[in-house]
């Protein structure tokens, strides 16, 4: 109704008005009035107050539509060492001397951070009734009740937060238990490293409870002597946060071998060496993620680092690279993806996502000692590179690292060709009948046509009276030389790669997957002949022969 009269008037009002300003007759058909019309009536609305019942009823609106649980999670905007969960938008000056961590404030509570100026990631759970238990792997635990005047506090900060932390809790007032986890308070000097939890349900006031002290900030809040807090291994690798390498990066670290073997190992040639800086704006410019290295002889180990890579977490490159002793490798990227991999005299131990307790084999169980990959906050790929260092008895630091980038030397890799699989069953999918058809045919009669399905690609593709390629299909094994071919034609820009991985996968030692992965490739280098290729596989597998 608030709206709707002053739209009525504007659209009784706009035609006269029109008229008698001189406006076109054409101009003031229904459509053109009705849009003058509400352009000023959303003018007026602007300014108009609103009714006397709005703010109960959209209150009230807030209300019903709330519902519990609910989950929120975020940056907390940091100045003066404090945020807050407040009705209010000012955080006032709150004494953290009794707990050293969260004072109970009109409309809220403050909590006391780590870091003076910055970010707290925070997670902020509003429960209908108070959790079963108490967390553990927090520093700080507290308890407080706090009364909501009307409701729906929000995360406060120096600067405004994500609208999902504006309007949090409950939007009505009353009596709410508010338990507070921190950790992460005493890394100050790195960042992305504190850590809250605030749990929010309605309850009576109670007495403030304390389940956890012992960050060694509570402890100076509260007048306490500090407790003895052993260092965690993983320390020493946080410089990384603040490096080139912090957001995405393979560290492999080999023993028994020197740069021309670690290089060779990863598919790079050691007498290609280029400029790391001359790499770098190459692949920017052509937005490509083609896979190159940069090595340091550090004595007694080597140490490759790839910038955005991964080639060191694969099996075959930790193979060649431990023939002569050990290699160990610790990948990460942006996504929290990570890889933790250790081989020893060409046999490849252990590669696996990190991920809680790890079955590991007795070489590499002495190197994991410790470290609880379960416990996210502690960083799994600074443990991780902990576990490396272990392994090989060497790690990276930051003065390697600025060794290798004031060398400026980088090393571009071929990579090896995709693992070839056997063919699996997955539980659930409808049967495939072409391939049920060709799990009753003999192995010769299936290795002859992935052969042909792979030599019908290159034909297809214009390569049939190609050298290298006639060579691999009368060997049935990719030669020498067509085996750089392939690899180099899965770099970007590559020539040919479908052609070339229809010859790789004809090679698999499952003849059923020989036959089913090679078309699949195949059809990819038919192009616009996909269907007649597809059409005379089955042909052949029927026992018949294309026309």
């Amino acid at each position: 109704a608030h709206g709707a009269a002053r739209l009525a008037l504007a659209v009784v009002t706009a035609a006269p008005v029109a008229h008698r300003v001189g406006v076109r007759p054409w101009a003031i058909e229904p459509p053109a009035v009705l849009g003058v019309a509400i352009g000023a009536a959303v003018l007026l609305l602007r300014e108009a107050p609103m009714p006397a019942g709005y703010a109960a009823a959209l209150l009230a609106r807030a209300r019903e539509d709330y519902l519990l649980p609910r989950n929120s999670s975020g940056s907390a905007p940091v100045s003066g060492h404090r945020f807050a969960l407040l009705e209010g938008t000012e955080i006032p000056e709150a004494d953290f001397g009794g707990n050293g961590l969260v004072v109970v404030v009109p409309g809220g509570a403050v909590i006391r951070t780590g870091v003076e100026t910055g970010h707290a990631r925070i997670l902020l759970r509003v429960l209908d009734g108070p959790p079963p238990d108490v967390a553990t792997g927090w520093e700080e635990i507290v308890e407080v009740s706090w009364r909501a005047a009307v409701g729906g506090a929000s995360v406060v900060g120096a600067r405004p937060v994500e609208p999902h932390l504006r309007k949090v809790t409950p939007p009505w007032p009353g009596d709410y238990r508010l338990r507070v986890h921190a950790r992460g308070r005493d890394e100050t000097d790195e960042r992305d490293t504190e850590y809250y939890e605030l749990m929010v349900w309605q309850a009576p006031a109670a007495p403030e409870v304390v389940y956890a002290r012992t960050d060694r900030l509570g402890h100076r809040l509260r007048g306490e002597p500090e407790p003895a807090r052993p260092e965690r291994p993983e320390a020493a690798y946080r410089w990384l946060r603040r490096s080139s390498l912090a957001e995405a990066a393979t560290v492999t670290v080999v023993t028994g071998a020197d740069i021309a073997d670690v290089l060779r190992a990863f598919g790079a040639d050691p007498a290609r060496p280029e400029s790391i800086r001359d790499i770098e704006e190459d692949l920017m410019s052509r937005q490509s993620i083609d896979p190159w290295v940069a090595v340091l002889d550090v004595g007694g180990a080597v140490f490759a680092v790839e910038y955005n890579g991964w080639q060191g977490s694969n099996a075959p490159v930790l193979a060649r690279a431990s023939a002569g002793g050990r290699a160990a490798a610790m990948f990460w990227n942006v996504n929290a993806v990570t890889r933790l991999s250790f081989a020893e005299h060409g046999e490849v131990l252990l590669s696996v996502e990190p991920f809680a307790d790890l079955d590991a084999p007795p070489q590499v169980a002495p190197a994991l000692a410790g470290l609880d990959f379960a416990d996210h906050h502690r960083g799994k790929w600074l443990m991780g590179l902990v576990a490396v260092q272990r392994f090989t008895g060497h790690g990276i630091t930051a003065e390697d690292l600025a060794r290798i980038e004031e060398a400026d030397i980088g090393f571009r890799i071929v990579p090896d060709l995709p693992t070839l699989y056997p063919r699996r069953e997955r539980p659930g999918d409808p049967p495939d009948l072409a391939t049920e058809a060709l799990i009753g045919l003999p192995e010769p009669r299936l290795r002859d046509l992935a052969w042909w399905a792979a030599a019908e690609a290159a034909r297809y593709a214009g390569l049939g009276e190609d050298p290298d390629i006639v060579a691999t299909v009368a060997a049935r094994t990719l030669t020498s030389e067509a085996h750089l071919r392939a690899r180099r034609s899965q770099l970007d820009g590559g020539e040919h790669r479908w052609v070339w991985l229809a010859l790789h996968r004809a090679t698999n030692p499952d003849p059923v997957a020989a036959v089913t992965d090679t078309v699949e490739a195949a059809r990819y280098a038919a192009g616009p002949y996909a269907a007649n290729l597809v059409a005379d596989v089955q042909l052949r597998a029927a026992g018949s022969a294309p026309r």
